[in-house]
């Protein structure tokens, strides 16, 4: 035998509620009017740094096993950051393989 206040139940309004005051009501929320300058200011940077990998491969080539300078320079190498280069806990953020690897 199931009990009236069960879990299983549906929640049941007191009968001395109207019908209007359990409508959903419209909440409105104004957003900033600011631009946001930090998430375009973080897409221009990793476009900027895409196409200063292609430019390193077009000028120098390929640093080792098809990886450009600016990946072998700021790829997140365990051994390195032991080492002590530290900027390789943020640079790899930047760092992309591709266009569509921007986008996804």
């Amino acid at each position: 035998m199931m009990d009236e206040n069960s879990a299983s139940s549906p929640d049941r309004e007191p009968d001395s509620v109207s019908y209007t005051e359990s409508m959903p009501r419209t909440v409105r929320v104004q957003m900033p009017a600011l631009p946001t300058i930090i998430t375009y200011g973080l897409i221009g940077i990793t476009v900027l740094i895409y196409i200063l990998q292609l430019l390193s491969v077009a000028i120098w080539g390929y640093a080792i096993y098809q990886i450009d300078w600016l990946e072998y320079f700021g790829a997140r190498i365990n051994t390195a950051i032991r080492a002590g280069d530290y900027w390789r806990f943020i640079t790899p953020v930047f760092l992309h393989g591709s266009l569509a690897h921007i986008f996804f």
